[in-house]
């Protein structure tokens, strides 16, 4: 019998969305390539397509995919921002974009979904302002560089039948992002919140931004831009606390003044003192349900189950 699998291609797929992705994604419904600099763990070497987007280059024999999920990018706070770094920054998220609309146009295809990673760091630092889809740009290098991530793959969604620009919050997870980070001082009975603390992190569970992907997928008629951010909203202070409650620890809120982070980080001090009250309000007037609702339950499943 013939495949009638879809054919799903995965750049950034060795990150750590796109571990988990994998697993959620159903071999019987979806066969699944990768696209990366080199293989990792899980992967078969013949669903392994080496790529340089550096150069707007794929490497290995491809097939024509239905869909294509890009979450290509450097880590935003891998390194303090100089001007050499945040070019790279852009030049890893523009250029994989540019790449797979190149290779798609040199075949003549036109898959059916393209599903591109963007941040809710697009709208800069707004206070307690209520942000949906429709809220205009912010300032900033966050806004910058996630404004011209956007514009490149609003180019490449041309090629494509459908585009679903995903504005992702804080991913939550014990397998890399910020949460263990926040988890390390835990042990020292210590747990910091930064600057004031009253900050919005819009945040989510890795499961529902999985899911999100799939609900992409599934509904035909999803298209545009959405925020992935679970429905309530959580202050920086909210979410250092409901880790420690999580973790059962006694111990003290510490907090890191926003002078002490601007010092050691810089610019990049940003990450941690914006604030984005982003709500996901196109994702819930389309019907989909979070299954982690709120920072208590999204916490126990994540710490209890080790995901």
């Amino acid at each position: 019998m013939p495949d009638t699998r879809k054919k799903v291609i995965i750049a950034g797929a060795s990150g750590l969305v796109g571990r988990r992705l994998i697993t959620m994604l159903d071999p019987h419904r979806f066969e699944v390539f990768v696209l990366g600099r080199r293989l990792f763990d899980g992967v078969p070497t013949d669903h392994f397509i080496k790529w340089r987007p550096s150069d707007l280059v794929i490497e290995g024999d491809m097939p024509d995919p239905d869909i294509v999920i890009n979450l290509a990018g450097e880590g935003i706070a891998d390194g303090r921002w100089s001007a050499k770094r945040k070019q790279s920054i852009i030049s890893s998220r523009v250029d994989s974009a540019r790449t797979i609309k190149a290779w798609l146009d040199s075949r003549g295809c036109c898959p059916e979904l393209y599903i591109a990673a963007s941040a809710v760091g697009y709208y800069g630092d707004r206070g307690g302002e209520v942000l949906t889809e429709s809220s205009a740009a912010g300032v900033g290098f966050l806004s910058e560089s996630c404004q011209q991530w956007e514009e490149a793959s609003a180019n490449t969604g041309v090629s494509f039948k459908r585009l679903c620009m995903l504005r992702i919050g804080i991913v939550l997870s014990l397998g890399g992002g910020a949460l263990p980070k926040l988890l390390m001082t835990g042990m020292l009975r210590v747990f910091a919140y930064f600057g004031h603390g009253r900050q919005y992190y819009p945040w989510v569970h890795i499961d529902d931004l999985c899911r999100a992907v799939l609900w992409c997928i599934d509904n035909d008629r999803a298209s545009g831009v959405y925020n992935v951010v679970a429905p309530e909203k959580k202050t920086c202070r909210d979410v250092v606390a409901a880790i420690k409650r999580t973790k059962g620890s006694f111990g003290l809120l510490v907090q890191v003044p926003a002078v002490v982070l601007r010092l050691a980080l810089g610019e990049m001090a940003d990450v941690l003192l914006n604030s984005n009250r982003v709500v996901p309000e196109r994702l819930t007037a389309g019907g989909f349900v979070f299954r982690f609702a709120s920072i208590k339950e999204a916490l126990s499943d994540i710490v209890n189950n080790k995901k």
